[in-house]
């Protein structure tokens, strides 16, 4: 099962080796300068930026909505909790890197910078956050996932993980995911056009290719944590198989069914995560292979939807499964 997986989850990123640089850039692929994907009717404009500016919301207040609830309720205030709120920070910074910027593009109708000639370094600031920020959330999920390992495989160790320990690995996560993104603030900066303006690009000035770069990332920060993340809950569903059945019918098996509902709330942010990025994928293996630029159009839409919804899908998921997020949620409001 785990090499079927993994095997899986690899060939549908192998060719999505330019996965990054739809992650971090406003740039297209080859077939977009044959076919313009801001071209575009107003109805579908106006669809688009509805689409878009709905997920934004969304994804800012759902995120926020997950910080302040855990600042109020005491009784969230456990491991994995405080990664699934790095991981809503990380999404605040994608979602406000991102699509503020996208909708832009969809209402110009072009990929000239919309913020003047200056501002170089925004130009390389929001490419570097949105790399960082899905750094940042991939490592989030690993942490998550040691967690529920050491509380469901060796729970006699769980009191090791203190707050101070939980604080530091969320620390060395975003110092870490700066370092391996650090070369964005180079490569990537303002261009003139011919047809006046500037727009937000690779520079293609670094002494080895953008290519072996994301290459790189997609092995660190995309099949890495996958294979990772699927060896430990490969082993904690077979512990807890064990632990089911000669747990049965004894007290603490209510225990054990509070555990298994936490780790089925942790699968499916893990599972939201790469659902999400997996369109992403699956548009740079067709693209190689020729479509028509309406399929085109439609798959890119829905790639970068998909890839836009992962960034609001961990409150949903919080509030479906975890009770005290929803009587937090309801007192809010």
């Amino acid at each position: 099962m785990l090499a079927k997986m993994s095997s899986f989850w690899f060939n549908a990123t192998a060719h999505a080796l330019n996965i990054f640089g739809n992650f971090s850039n406003a740039t297209f692929s080859p077939h977009d300068k044959a076919c313009d994907i801001l071209d575009n009717s107003l109805s579908v404009k106006i669809m688009l930026i509805l689409v878009f500016s709905t997920i934004m919301l969304s994804s800012l207040v759902g995120n926020a909505l997950i910080l302040v609830i855990l600042h109020q309720r005491k009784e969230l205030r456990k491991t994995t909790n405080f990664f699934i709120v790095n991981m809503a920070v990380s999404d605040f910074v994608y979602t406000l890197s991102v699509i503020p910027l996208r909708l832009a593009k969809i209402s110009s109708s072009s990929t000239r910078w919309p913020f003047g000639s200056t501002t170089g370094f925004f130009c390389k600031a929001i490419k570097f956050l949105v790399s960082t920020s899905y750094a940042v959330s991939a490592w989030s999920l690993v942490c998550i996932a040691v967690d529920r390992f050491v509380a469901v495989v060796f729970p006699m160790k769980a009191h090791l993980v203190t707050s101070r320990f939980r604080n530091i690995v969320i620390a060395a996560i975003w110092i870490w995911a700066g370092m391996t993104n650090a070369l964005d603030l180079f490569a990537y900066g303002l261009v003139e056009l011919r047809n006046g303006g500037t727009a937000c690009t690779y520079l293609n000035n670094l002494i080895f290719s953008l290519h072996i770069y994301n290459t790189v990332r997609i092995g660190l920060f995309i099949i890495g944590p996958l294979i990772i993340i699927t060896i430990l809950y490969c082993v904690i569903a077979v512990t807890l198989r064990t632990q089911d059945r000669s747990l049965r019918g004894t007290s603490v098996h209510q225990k054990d069914q509070r555990k298994q509902q936490v780790i089925k709330m942790t699968l499916c942010v893990i599972a939201a995560f790469y659902i999400c990025i997996f369109p992403s994928a699956l548009l740079n293996a067709l693209n190689e292979n020729g479509i028509s630029c309406f399929v085109f159009k439609m798959l890119r839409f829905s790639s970068d939807a998909m890839l836009y919804l992962s960034s609001s899908m961990n409150p949903i998921i919080c509030i479906i499964f975890v009770q005290s997020f929803r009587q937090g949620f309801k007192e809010i409001i």
